[in-house]
Parts: C-alpha cells; structure tokens; sequence
C-alpha cells in the first residue's frame, strides 16, 4: 500500500458520501487506502461511515468518543499501513490525480515530504536538501502550515504527530514536527486541494474564544523547540512567532473578546513591541506591517482598520 488518506468526522453526514467517491476515483485508487474516523458524531455519521466502508474495498472506519481532530487523526495514523500518509477535511474538495500527483515527485526524488504550495515558488518543482533550507521556507510560509495539501511518509512521524487537545492550528505543530524529522522536502508549484470555507466552520466562527490561545501555545511551543535545534534560523523563527502574535491581537480586536483575555494579550503587544526595529520587513509583509505599526502607535486608527477592512 502506497499512501493512507486520513479523514477526521464530526457530524459531518452531508459530506462523507461525496467525500468517499472524491477518493474512491483516485487515479492512485488502487494503491490506497483511507480511513474515515468518526470522532463521536452525533447526526449519524457513523453510520454512513459503515457504509462506505461496506461500498469501497478500500475504506476503513474508525468510531471513537469525541476527543477533537487531533485526536481524530492520531486515531488513523496508528492503524494506516501505506508508505505514505495524507489528510484531508471531510467538506473540502480535491483534483482526481491529487495523489498519483504527489506520490509520483515523492519517488522520483526520494522525498519525505510533498507540499503543494501554488504560487510560492518559480517554476514547477523545487527540492531541500539541507534542514536550515526548508525551516526556513516553514518559518517564512513558503511552505504552509496545513497538512491537507501534503503527503508525508509514514516512516519519519509518530502515531501521536497531532497535539491533542489543541483545537487551532493543531496542523502547523503537526507539520513542524514532520520537518524536523525529514530528511529531504520538495514543493510542487500546484494547486489540487481545495479548501471550502461554509458558515458555522471554525474559520468563519466570529467570536473570540478560548481556542485562540492555544495558537499562542503552539507558537510558544515551536519558537521554543526550535531556537534550540535550528540556530541558524532565529530571525525566521521569531518571524513565524511575530506574525502569530500580531494575529491573534488583530482577531482579538476584530471579535470583541471578553475583558478576561486582555492580560494575556497585552503580554503579546509587549513582545511585538520589543522586536527588532530593523528586521521588521522580514517579519511582516506589507499590510501586516502597517497593522503592526498602527497596533503599537496608533491604536485607535488600528481599531478602525480591523473593524472596517479587516471584518470583511
């Protein structure tokens, strides 16, 4: 078996079905396998997984309590047999030769990891060979932080890759670990994933939580992890943290978070106004940068801006 595709459920009964024949006509179909686990739904999911999985030869189900995504996922991981792992959302959409895609650059160059990153590279293809390369490209989002448009192989991530219990960008820790245990990285210049965004999705979610801060946490986490493993790359480190921070200031503002948060965002501006001065364009690009200025010298101008612009 070439690659495993993972698919997380929670009540999402309106999507398996077209979901299972997105990847039952896979020009790879014969050489994969994908696991559908149903993370303790309760609009009949289950059920419908069952039967996917009596319809395609090829379809495994997992039922479990609901334990969140991470969970989810670390479920599938630990029964997946192929070379290779992939994931995908249950509502989101993806070109037939997606896979066959991806496995095809993987063996031809021997690479650990596949990412699809459209428009962030020239040309075509591009290969890392060298650790510091490819952190960088991470740090700096050349290589983006889901792991919906990857193919990884088995073999260099353990069953435990997602951070349970985190309940945003649980993929950008996942993908960082993943990089850190790789021995080779290539992009490919396309675009087969496609990400649809519905109403009531976590993205379009349009009050400030909780979840917010475990964005923070999980940043914290990889700036930690990585000043001491990859010195070479201190400034891009502290990019990726900076823009995070930034982030979730501006959603903080934009959602109209309760007073029980404040403390803990004033901590990131009190970061965000120690950077240094004269590394600002390398942490920020254009947009962000002027939100960021504003953010520190003229809050009020930056409330309007998050308020106006930034809400559509």
């Amino acid at each position: 078996m070439k690659v495993s595709v993972i698919i997380p459920i929670y009540n999402g009964k309106n999507f398996i079905e077209d979901c299972c024949f997105q990847l039952a006509s896979q020009t790879l179909r014969d050489d994969m396998e994908f696991i559908l686990v149903n993370d303790g739904s309760t609009d009949g999911s289950g059920e419908i997984c069952d039967l996917m999985s009596a319809k395609y030869h090829n379809c495994k189900v997992v039922h479990q309590i609901n334990k969140g995504v991470s969970a989810a996922r670390n479920s599938g991981l630990a029964i997946a047999t192929g070379e290779y792992i992939g994931f995908v959302d249950v509502d989101d959409q993806f070109d037939t030769d997606m896979y066959e895609c991806m496995l095809k650059y993987a063996d031809a160059e021997k690479l650990d990891i596949v990412s699809m990153e459209q428009g962030k590279i020239h040309g075509h293809e591009l290969v890392y060979n060298d650790v510091d390369e490819w952190m960088n490209a991470f740090f700096l989002s050349t290589i983006g932080m889901s792991v919906c448009s990857k193919l990884f192989r088995k073999s260099i991530i353990p069953d435990d890759l997602f951070p349970e219990g985190k309940r945003i960008h649980e993929d950008l820790y996942a993908t960082y670990i993943a990089l850190t245990r790789a021995c080779k990285v290539g992009i490919l210049n396309v675009n087969k994933y496609h990400y649809i965004h519905r109403e009531g999705s976590s993205s379009r979610v349009k009050v400030f939580s909780e979840k917010y801060l475990d964005a923070i946490d999980i940043a914290d986490k990889i700036y930690q992890d990585a000043k001491t493993h990859f010195p070479n790359e201190t400034d891009s480190n502290e990019a990726r943290k900076a823009r995070t921070y930034l982030r979730i200031s501006k959603i903080y503002f934009l959602r109209g978070a309760p007073e029980e948060y404040r403390q803990r965002i004033n901590k990131l501006k009190e970061y965000l106004s120690g950077l240094d001065k004269t590394k600002l364009n390398l942490y920020y690009k254009k947009n962000d940068l002027i939100r960021y200025q504003l953010y520190l010298n003229a809050m009020p101008v930056f409330l309007i801006l998050v308020k106006t612009i930034d809400r559509k």
